[in-house]
């Protein structure tokens, strides 16, 4: 009969425990908060997703997914990974990776006190509590007071009056007890959600899948422009953020020249130039408007590519570049025609991820490439692709030291760096004529270097062909491109040497 009776009581203590851990109001299924910030350098938008349950600490937790976009200062989308809550009757606890921390407890009545364990403030008291609505949706609320005690003698009490609510946490911070008037970035609640009470408009403030300008200084992007005889590369790099008042604000953009050289009319020749970088201007975007502005700070003319008209950037002027948010259809009243999205497409990045591009031209191979600019270059939203004596192109973008796009292969991508530019006897002795070329052309290259491979591409970095130089003078039929204008070509020899020539077609 003892047995039988421990056994019913045992049942009764775990019905009791299923049913305390199921009477919570806390995380239901399709929960989501959504906070908006502000702060000295910016604001932004936070959210906490309910995305599944996952066993720690020895509890079933909700698994939260925290996430958002900051659009002050360009960082774009962040992910801060997932945290970990349970709760139980009315109360809520997170997990800090090696213990629960008590964030709600709802039993505590009027005139209650409680300590803070590793919060901002050091106790609290519970001033009122009642019964509210939020958006809609009835809560219990408690109104408290937080105290920090004075850091050293003399100095003041800091305190804190706050509301909390049952369901969905701070009217500031879920973690409302890391809330202070004194913290930099302030917080507010924007929005909740549940499958119970759906708040239909409470849903992402930006689109996941956009992919917007890189922040940091590891980026570079690497260019090449030119006109009948005469080419050069240079570079483009991303560091530090500025605020120029009564300008703008963003993230300086720098520009240094890499190299020039000339083709055979008469001599070919390549000169590497180790020029420092210097401050050109500011970049900036609206990541949740996807939209791409730069503020221009020289008058010189020599940072921007030759297919760029030189007023096309004012000085000083806050100016769209991209606005990544077009639709089909759409006209982009800034660039030089073509300026109608005829189409929105994709391309893979050398690192295998996915970029949108958009076209303006279905039969022109020219289009932006959302984060990057466009396959002409940083500033290619305003190429002018009707000139046929000038060209430019992105040769490749490098982000955190891993290439991310390149247009041409990788030994002459960085061409500040690789041999390939580096004049040799090789190079040196290379003749290509005539040039310009009505269609056909002649390459010699010395005996000792035959067979060799010849590689053609267009100014925007595509392969065209493939031929092999299998004579030490080689006719070259090039009378199928001429429509591209100026032909890229690359020679490697049987050696392994590479030489690099421009050859423009009448």
């Amino acid at each position: 009969m003892k047995q039988l009776t421990l056994l019913f009581t045992a049942l009764f203590l775990f019905v009791v425990n299923v049913a305390a851990q199921n009477t919570t109001t806390w995380f239901p299924s399709g929960t989501k908060w959504v906070y908006t910030y502000a702060s000295l350098s910016g604001g932004g938008e936070e959210y906490l997703d309910l995305v599944d349950q996952e066993l720690v600490g020895g509890e079933l937790c909700a698994k939260l997914h925290y996430h958002g976009y900051e659009t002050g200062w360009a960082t774009g989308p962040f992910d801060l990974g997932f945290r970990y809550f349970f709760a139980r009757n009315d109360s809520v606890f997170l997990w800090g990776g090696s213990a629960f921390k008590l964030l709600y407890d709802f039993n505590r009545m009027e005139g209650d006190t409680f300590s803070i364990p590793a919060g901002i403030y050091d106790h609290g008291l519970v001033v009122h509590t009642g019964d509210t609505t939020w958006n809609g949706i009835p809560l219990r609320f408690q109104d408290l007071k937080l105290t920090q005690y004075p850091f050293s003698p003399g100095s003041d009490t800091i305190t804190l009056n706050t509301r909390v609510y049952e369901r969905l946490g701070g009217t500031h911070l879920i973690y409302w007890d890391d809330e202070s008037p004194l913290t930099e970035i302030q917080y507010e609640l924007g929005c909740y959600r549940d499958d119970e009470y759906p708040q239909l408009d409470c849903q992402l403030g930006y689109d996941p899948t956009y992919i917007g300008f890189p922040k940091f200084s590891k980026s570079v992007w690497s260019e090449t422009d030119g006109s009948w005889c005469n080419y050069r590369g240079y570079q483009y790099k991303l560091e530090g953020d500025s605020v120029i008042w009564g300008v703008g604000q963003g993230q300086k953009v720098y520009f240094r020249n890499t190299y020039i050289g000339t083709n055979d009319c008469p001599d070919g020749s390549v000169e590497i130039i180790h020029e420092p970088f210097r401050l050109i201007g500011l970049l900036d975007q609206s990541v949740q408007y996807k939209k791409v502005y730069f503020t221009r700070f020289t008058s010189d003319a020599a940072p921007f590519p030759v297919c760029v008209e030189n007023d096309s950037l004012q000085l000083n002027t806050y100016t769209l570049l991209y606005d990544f948010d077009l639709k089909v259809g759409d006209t982009v009243h800034w660039k030089p025609k073509p300026n109608l999205v005829q189409a929105i497409d994709s391309i893979q990045m050398d690192n295998g991820t996915w970029r949108r591009t958009f076209v303006f031209d279905t039969n022109d191979p020219y289009y932006w490439i959302e984060g990057l600019g466009s396959n002409l270059g940083l500033f290619g939203s305003f190429a002018n692709t009707q000139i046929t004596d000038q060209f430019c192109r992105l040769q490749c973008f490098r982000y955190d030291n891993t290439l991310i796009y390149s247009t041409v292969d990788a030994t002459f991508c960085d061409s500040v760096t690789v041999a390939a530019y580096e004049p040799k006897d090789f190079d040196r002795s290379l003749r290509l004529y005539p040039n310009p070329s009505p269609g056909a052309t002649t390459l010699e290259i010395p005996v000792s270097e035959v067979p060799a491979l010849l590689r053609i591409f267009d100014v925007q970095g595509r392969e065209l062909g493939r031929p092999e130089v299998s004579e030490s003078q080689h006719r070259l039929d090039l009378s199928t491109y001429q429509k591209h204008g100026v032909l890229m070509l690359q020679i490697r020899s049987a050696s392994g040497q590479t030489a690099i020539r421009i050859l423009c077609m009448e």
